[in-house]
């Protein structure tokens, strides 16, 4: 990514920046894009702002300043352990947004896709995504803001305090709005927004679906690897929760930190005057603390699945997927020390309904836990490198696999694709998942450009995005009766 004199120049309501060239997709036909990156879109939530709701930026920048932001890195919070923690690369002023258009015009009316990244509400980062194949071949507009995660963005004192939590939801709020108002200088249409997201970035976007908050501040939305009411992993507890106190976990984090009051006000007073890596330190020493999407009575005003019942949502048009092994890459994460030599009963049952919750077939969980044991990266196809494992053949697309597709890796040339090359197939399909966004944000019938008809509860059609794609009907029917039939049946 190389600066040059023709690099345009944007001009917004807050001041003017400048764009980076990108290198061009791998396509005759790709445009040039450019990038704008580390645009604010808040003020920084430092200080007396930490664990506050997101304020609106509202000082123009100046030349200067737009020109800083070209060259300065996004940052993020990241949830490891302690050891992992890099607390050089990341710091709370982490409120910015990335916009890449080939076409930085005010006149041309794109529509926008807005991108929230994934990360278990724990860690990512804008800095995560190449899109210059989506944006180079389509004539869209890319959005990609970050939002505080973890302890930061999503630290609850209680539904009844000033603290209810969703501070990181509250930024993506933040961060639509500034779409709004902005997006027009980059080419962007802002009454054409798509929202997409993978994992907790489909998490949010099935909350911004139900939300009140976030109405009329985008249009149809797409989901994939995650919804609103998803369960976590290996847990029948979702994402949302309610919090009428501290729980254990979290009385445990702030005794890391040496802070024993009980009253909130004094609980963040404290909080607020305590150095960002000590309390990112404290949390990576509490084991099963997520901080995670509450009850709120403003963002999240019920519980979702409540308010899914009563019929309470956005009425837009909404794209759900979800990959076909989801899970199956993360069984390792159960594996001890002593796997080889001997597992506990604990530790057996955990893996196995870890398996089982990943549609891993009985038949295959021994090869199953030998492949995953070898803790490798794995790829899809018969092109890959010494270093690279290849996939169990039951395990077709794993959770996030889509991402590749979705943003046109295939089509770019990137550091891993030397390792992990992409075959014919797979870039088709490339343009099959480019398709999904693009049209969707054009045209929400779907049926446009493939035979996609519309899900209904009575003929239970959906889209199977492989080469070549086929409509299946009664998605995973087996293994629902499964979960609702059997399993209940055999607890009884």
């Amino acid at each position: 990514m190389s600066t040059t004199m023709s690099c345009p120049v944007v001009s917004t309501p807050l001041g003017r920046t400048k764009g980076l060239v990108l290198p061009k997709a791998k396509c005759d036909d790709a445009k040039q894009v450019f990038a704008f990156m580390g645009l604010p879109f808040a003020k920084p939530p430092v200080g007396e702002l930490r664990f506050e709701p997101p304020q609106k930026l509202v000082q123009r920048l100046s030349w200067s300043h737009g020109m800083e932001l070209l060259m300065r890195p996004n940052h993020q919070q990241f949830l490891c352990s302690p050891s992992k923690i890099d607390h050089k690369r990341m710091s709370e002023d982490c409120l910015y947004v990335n916009v890449y258009s080939s076409n930085p015009d005010k006149n041309a009316k794109m529509p926008v896709l807005f991108w929230l990244h994934g990360g278990g509400f724990s860690m990512g980062s804008s800095i995560s995504y190449n899109v210059q194949a989506i944006c180079g071949l389509k004539d869209v507009v890319l959005v990609v803001p970050q939002y505080r995660v973890n302890v930061f963005g999503f630290l609850s004192m209680g539904q009844d305090t000033k603290w209810p939590g969703n501070m990181g939801l509250l930024d993506q709020v933040m961060a639509l709005r500034w779409t709004q108002e902005n997006i027009g200088a980059f080419g962007g249409d802002p009454d054409n927004v798509t929202i997409f997201g993978d994992s907790a970035g489909a998490i949010s976007v099935g909350m911004h679906v139900t939300s009140p908050i976030s109405r009329g501040l985008f249009h149809p939305a797409i989901s994939n690897s995650g919804v609103a009411i998803m369960p976590r992993k290996h847990s029948t507890i979702t994402f949302c929760v309610v919090q009428t106190r501290l729980t254990e976990g979290k009385k445990t984090f702030l005794a890391n930190l040496k802070i024993t009051a009980e009253d909130p006000v004094e609980i963040m007073s404290q909080l607020k005057s305590t150095d960002a890596s000590k309390i990112l330190e404290a949390n990576g020493n509490v084991h099963n603390v997520l901080f995670t999407a509450t009850v709120d009575g403003k963002f999240i005003p019920k519980h979702t699945v409540q308010l899914l019942q009563e019929g309470i949502f956005n009425p837009v048009p909404y794209i759900i997927g979800f990959n076909s092994s989801e899970g199956s890459g993360y069984l390792s994460v159960n594996f001890t020390d002593n796997f080889a030599t001997g597992l506990d009963e604990f530790t057996a049952t955990n893996i196995t309904k870890a398996m089982l919750s990943s549609n891993v077939p009985v038949e295959k969980l021994e090869r199953t836990l030998v492949m995953t044991l070898r803790r490798k990266s794995m790829h899809h196809d018969d092109t890959y490198s010494g270093d690279i494992e290849k996939k169990p053949e039951f395990c077709e697309a794993d959770h996030s696999d889509e991402i590749p597709f979705v943003l046109g890796f295939p089509l770019m040339d990137l550091k891993f694709t030397k390792t992990a090359r992409f075959s014919e197939d797979e870039t088709k399909i490339t343009y099959l998942c480019f398709l999904n966004p693009d049209s969707f944000c054009r045209s929400p019938n779907c049926d446009d450009e493939m035979d996609w008809p519309k899900y209904d509860a009575k003929s239970k059609k959906h889209l199977l995005l492989k080469w070549p794609y086929e409509v299946g009907t009664n998605v995973r029917e087996s293994s629902f009766k499964f979960w609702t039939k059997t399993v209940p049946a055999l607890m009884k």
